[in-house]
């Protein structure tokens, strides 16, 4: 039972790590002129005017500048090899338990059988679960051509807003 458990807070603790270790939504800024600035933070609006930070200043950005506003994805990696490897040894232990008859065999080939099922499970599992974070998330791109002014101020305002509960 105590082993269940010790799954089930894992399980919880990596479904809500976003929110334990969560930081600064970082972006990229596209200007008209296709200058490019980085991993900055959207901190306000000041008068028509986007106030970001970067690595060590603060920039300021005339609202209707900006083509394009770019939040890249982030890595999935250590998730999808963590559930690889938690998914894969749980299913080859099981596996390798159904598919030996522990009568036939003595105790110590029977737990050695099981832990092979097991690490071939965790890595089969592992791999699988590292290619697939690989392919997880996309880049999220606004294009601030296609709205007015208005609409690039609601938008600013909105991703400012989702930033500060974020990281607080």
């Amino acid at each position: 039972m105590k082993t269940y458990s010790a799954f089930i807070c894992i399980f919880i603790i990596l479904l809500f790590n976003d929110l334990i270790f969560s930081q600064n939504n970082t972006y990229e800024i596209q200007l008209m002129y296709n200058k490019k600035f980085p991993k900055i933070v959207l901190k306000d609006i000041k008068n028509d005017t986007l106030v970001v930070t970067s690595s060590y200043s603060k920039l300021l950005f005339p609202i209707d500048s900006i083509k394009f506003l770019i939040r890249p994805k982030k890595s999935h990696i250590a998730k999808g090899l963590f559930y690889g490897v938690l998914i894969g040894g749980i299913s080859g232990y099981f596996i390798s338990r159904s598919s030996m008859n522990k009568k036939e065999v003595d105790n110590e080939s029977y737990g050695w059988g099981l832990l092979a099922g097991s690490g071939m499970g965790i890595l089969l599992g592992g791999s699988f679960g590292t290619l697939t974070g690989i392919g997880m998330g996309k880049d999220e791109v606004l294009n601030f051509t296609t709205r007015n002014h208005e609409e690039k101020i609601v938008l600013l305002k909105k991703l400012i807003e989702e930033n500060k509960i974020y990281h607080y």
